[in-house]
């Protein structure tokens, strides 16, 4: 928790009032509150030190790595033990599943996080939450990390993002190539349902079966070029519709 003095809460709430409509009136008081002290002081820079125990490959193949997006750190926010922290350099191993954070002093560079402190970050526009596990999740679960791809009032979207790996020996020492896996599960009404394909939704949803038909006939190009994308909008036009069903 920051436990800071009364004095200073009070200054920093006025200079709130005078910043522009444009950012959140939380974000903004957050970001001010930090600014005022060493962000080597906040609870969420605790962590196990992280090595890279790929580190030949950024040497060799610079877009093929185990990171979600990019390998090089990104600008984020970390809800760390219900505290949110803005401006934090991050990265998502998605082969381990771990959030790791940019730390640097003599000894140590980054800290791999306590997962379990985690409820949420956000690297660029992308936000992750950590779900609770339960008989859907449990084969993809990991660390709890899934992409929030659409939240609605009764229909929602997450993605779970993995990486493999695969040994190349082309080059003459081994190279590790990492390739890209995708989970997508549905949660209507508080219940979550994996779903990869038309015949998983209409079994899911029987009520929309109509809408669902419809809607993968009239986007089949967006499911050929993205699947992600066509799931968030088909759970965005569901959630959208009005109820019609009793049962819904």
């Amino acid at each position: 928790m920051k436990y800071y003095l009364f004095p200073l809460l009070l200054i920093l709430i006025a200079i709130d009032f005078s910043f522009s409509q444009d950012k959140s009136p939380t974000e903004t008081y957050y970001k001010l509150f930090d600014s005022y002290f060493n962000y080597k002081n906040y609870e969420v820079f605790n962590g196990l030190e992280y090595v890279d125990e790929f580190p030949e490959l950024i040497r060799t193949k610079e877009t093929n790595n185990k990171f979600y997006d990019s390998y090089d750190f990104i600008k984020g926010l970390i809800v760390y033990n219900g505290e949110p922290y803005y401006n934090l350099e991050i990265k998502y191993d998605l082969f381990n599943d771990h959030v790791l954070l940019k730390y640097l002093n003599k000894k140590i560079n980054y800290l791999k996080l306590n997962s379990k402190m985690v409820s949420q970050f956000r690297l660029k526009e992308d936000k992750f939450v950590r779900l609770k596990n339960n008989l859907a999740l449990n084969n993809f679960y990991r660390n709890g990390f899934f992409k929030e791809g659409y939240k609605g009032e009764r229909f929602s979207l997450y993605v779970k993002y993995k990486k493999n790996k695969q040994e190349d020996l082309n080059q003459g020492r081994v190279v590790y190539i990492f390739e890209e896996y995708k989970f997508f599960f549905v949660c209507y009404m508080g219940a979550l349902h994996r779903i990869n394909s038309k015949k998983d939704m209409l079994k899911a949803f029987p009520f929309r079966e109509k809408e669902i038909r419809t809607f993968y006939k009239n986007n089949s190009s967006l499911l050929k070029s993205s699947k992600e994308h066509f799931f968030i909008r088909l759970v965005k036009y569901l959630d959208t519709l009005n109820h019609i069903n009793t049962n819904e």
